[in-house]
């Protein structure tokens, strides 16, 4: 419930201040001037708790129960017309040419 939320809380702020004063300490003391790959390896950690929904289901059940929430199977509201208006019995001979004739 509320306290493993707490802790996955947590746990995110945790990795994001980590990594940025690894990400820090490797500018200044190791001198590898490549913050392309520092930034692209440090956001593909981030991806590591997606794992939650691999492996629990309380996760699994909380994303599909979001899912219907967010795209129920029937709209609450009536469906558009796809039908569009008939223009060939428009009269466009009147239409003026560009250039101001």
């Amino acid at each position: 419930g509320v306290f493993l939320g707490m802790v996955c809380i947590a746990s995110v702020v945790t990795l994001w201040v980590g990594a940025s004063e690894l990400i820090q300490y490797i500018f200044d003391n190791v001198n590898f001037d490549k913050p392309m790959f520092l930034t692209t390896y440090a956001n593909a950690l981030f991806s590591i708790y997606l794992l939650g929904f691999l492996f629990m289901p309380s996760w699994q059940s909380e994303l599909r129960r979001s899912y219907r929430m967010l795209w129920p199977s029937k709209p609450p509201y009536p469906a558009a017309s796809s039908k569009l208006p008939d223009i060939s019995s428009l009269d466009l001979s009147d239409a003026s040419d560009d250039d101001g004739e």
